[in-house]
């Protein structure tokens, strides 16, 4: 007698669940994606720093587009089979890596930082939900779901911990805004114009043998440098010190 082959779980790897109709699977990804909204606004309104803040956000891509390619693989099986698994695999993880950079790319368009961490985090959720997908097929075993799975809810978690390692950083330097002695610090601040980190001029006694910053401003209407956040509460300090060199 021949023993049948084991398959897995329907519920834990079957893809779609077989609790869901054909009918409301959309629905339920559409009610998903609303649900995670609301709950993103609400946790972020607990947070009182705008950098603690974007680094939630960038850790909440791995969500949305997990259930981006839900949407689309809900949305292609029901039209398009028989298919070949692997270029679905492949074409689908492009697309979504496509759509991460695009994305990013109209935001240094708009003139803000360019997020290599947002594609990273967005692409951990893609990858998450076409293992879930690929392991309902029988394409690779289920240890390798559940250990890819851990690992990505551990990576997913690293823009948070880095915003808060640096605004941990920012707040040591109390009653400093920012220095220039180190690596970190050129993450406090921005500008659009060229600038680097030098030592102090020798007219600068006061600042021997200490590193500064050299800032070319560029012949526009509006020069600027800026702190990404300087220190939330202000009440401590009755002036503030600007020295400049020129």
């Amino acid at each position: 007698m021949h023993k049948p082959a084991s398959s897995p779980a329907p519920f834990l790897y079957a893809w779609p669940p077989p609790w869901l109709t054909r009918f409301n699977r959309i629905w339920v990804v559409l009610l998903a994606l609303v649900l995670l909204l609301l709950t993103q606004q609400w946790l972020a309104s607990f947070i009182d720093s705008r950098r603690l803040v974007a680094g939630f956000y960038t850790a909440t891509y791995c969500l949305w587009f997990g259930l981006l390619t839900w949407l689309v693989l809900v949305a292609l099986t029901q039209r398009f089979v028989p298919f070949n698994p692997y270029h679905w695999l492949a074409g689908i993880w492009l697309s979504m890596l496509t759509l991460a950079a695009l994305m990013e790319i109209s935001e240094l368009m708009l003139g803000r930082p360019l997020a290599l961490a947002a594609v990273f985090s967005s692409m951990l959720g893609t990858t998450a939900v076409l293992a879930i997908w690929a392991r309902s097929l029988n394409l690779i075993p289920g240890w390798s779901v559940w250990t890819g799975l851990l690992l990505m809810a551990m990576l997913a978690t690293i823009p948070m911990w880095q915003a808060r390692a640096l605004q941990a950083y920012r707040d040591s330097l109390a009653p400093d805004l920012v220095r220039f002695d180190e690596q970190r610090a050129s993450r406090l601040w921005t500008t659009d114009h060229a600038a680097r980190v030098v030592t102090a001029p020798n007219t600068w006694t006061a600042y021997q043998d200490q590193t500064v910053l050299e800032l070319i401003i560029a012949d526009t209407e509006e020069p600027a440098w800026r702190l990404a956040e300087p220190i939330p509460d202000w009440s401590a300090f009755q002036y503030l010190v600007v020295d400049l060199y020129q």
